[in-house]
């Protein structure tokens, strides 16, 4: 029993000690951006691309492409990112990812570019799902990133509610006619949500956490609390 306390409060201090970092929250604001960026594309594809008169045809590609880009670049992504590291393909997908939001916003009724840039955007999902993860792990260890990575998800997961209630704001608000000028608008902040995140991830670095100095402090409070006692064995 006395083993397992001492492991149960070093994991909790070690959690309280990352998420009081600016560190942390400055890697889960840059996921934040990146999931901002991609959701609103893929979230608003289909009902954006009928509106403004994308062939049908074209949109039922854009869901094989989805599936297809889950299927065979995420295990060959995750090879790479085995080889790698993930750090590097965080990086170069949050640079990706600022193409799809100018090619909408130049080129927004073309069907070409428009199947591309989802394409794109489904890429840097995909680079989320399988190198954030790992990231994590790699920084914090194996079992506080299981709690970490979860608090980092529900961050993160704040762009698809706000891309999902800025959507519906605009098919409230405005017409067929008039409702390609603010989806540009949110195409073009996204490649700026991209950019801001690249630039907050070349601060990152491969070093791992160190709780070395906390580990000591919370085993002499342990002692000092007087949890080494018979009845706790």
């Amino acid at each position: 029993m006395i083993f397992k306390d001492i492991q149960e409060m070093n994991k909790k201090q070690k959690i309280k000690k990352v998420i009081g970092t600016f560190r942390f929250w400055r890697l889960s604001f840059s996921q934040f951006l990146l999931t901002f960026s991609f959701s609103f594309i893929l979230g608003t594809g289909r009902t954006f691309g009928a509106l403004i008169g994308i062939e049908g045809n074209a949109l039922q590609i854009l869901m094989l492409c989805q599936s297809g880009a889950l299927v065979i670049f995420g295990p060959l992504l995750g090879f790479f990112v085995d080889k790698n590291g993930p750090l590097i393909f965080l990086r170069i997908s949050s640079l990706v990812l600022i193409i799809p939001g100018i090619l909408l916003t130049f080129f927004t009724k073309n069907t070409y570019i428009f199947i591309v840039s989802f394409v794109i955007s489904v890429l840097g999902l995909v680079a989320s799902l399988t190198c954030v993860a790992p990231f994590i792990m790699d920084i914090y260890g194996i079992q506080e990133s299981v709690i970490l990575g979860g608090i980092m998800n529900v961050f993160a997961r704040l762009g698809d509610v706000i891309t999902t209630v800025v959507a519906f704001v605009f098919s409230f608000f405005y017409n067929k006619e008039e409702i390609i000028f603010p989806y540009q608008i949110m195409y073009i902040v996204g490649s700026g949500c991209c950019l801001v995140s690249f630039i907050l991830l070349m601060f990152e670095k491969k070093d791992k956490f160190n709780y070395e100095d906390e580990n000591k402090e919370d085993l002499g409070n342990i002692v000092e609390n007087g949890r080494f006692t018979v009845t706790s064995i």
